[in-house]
């Protein structure tokens, strides 16, 4: 695959969608005279780590983790990679030079290179997009965000009123942090989540 395909262009978006970062790799791959513009999100390049590149995997895993708070944190894991020297464009190319992602590289090649829609087809195919972009909420409160400051404001107001805590013993310790994690994840997602339904209905 690799001596007939050539690629080039590549570059990355990041876009909030539903109160998350939304980050694709886009890169351009030529074929003879023929060019296709194909894309990758960062959710289907992790699990090509997991599959294919384990310790890339466990790397991606440690920068998560270092970080604590809640949500994937996609974009500062990025940056943090990217900070170090990781090569994403390569890993890009990687992960379409596989051989189960050709018959997909032939098919967006085949595809971009038709010859154009009537305009009428294309006019009602922008009037369709536009509507579902209007229906996308727009306003909704980044999940990560809110369950890290209420937890901290949560665990300051704990610390400060029953500074006793911080004497305990490390099991209990975790067991206050599993007490924690369970309430932002139940009850702390169904205020955020309510809080999102009333600013998306006015």
């Amino acid at each position: 695959m690799t001596s007939i395909y050539h690629f080039s262009d590549y570059h990355y978006t990041i876009e909030e969608l539903f109160g998350d970062d939304n980050i694709h790799f886009f890169i351009w791959v030529q074929k003879g005279e023929q060019r296709a513009e194909l894309y990758l999100s960062f959710f289907m390049l992790l699990d090509y780590f997991k599959s294919e590149e384990p310790n890339i995997a466990r790397y991606c895993d440690d920068i998560r983790n270092q970080m604590g708070g809640y949500g994937p944190k996609h974009k500062a894991v990025m940056y943090q990679m990217m900070e170090e020297g990781f090569d994403f464009e390569s890993y890009v190319c990687k992960y379409w030079l596989q051989a189960s992602r050709q018959d997909h590289i032939e098919g967006d090649i085949e595809y971009q290179n038709r010859a154009p829609l009537p305009k009428k087809v294309q006019q009602d195919l922008e009037q369709k997009l536009e509507g579902l972009k209007q229906a996308i909420p727009t306003n909704m409160l980044r999940s990560d965000d809110f369950l890290d400051n209420l937890e901290k404001h949560i665990i300051n107001y704990l610390l400060d009123t029953y500074p006793e805590i911080m004497d305990c013993e490390v099991e209990d310790i975790e067991k206050f942090r599993s007490i924690m994690v369970k309430m932002m994840l139940g009850s702390g997602m169904d205020m955020l989540n309510h809080i999102n339904r009333l600013r998306d209905s006015r």
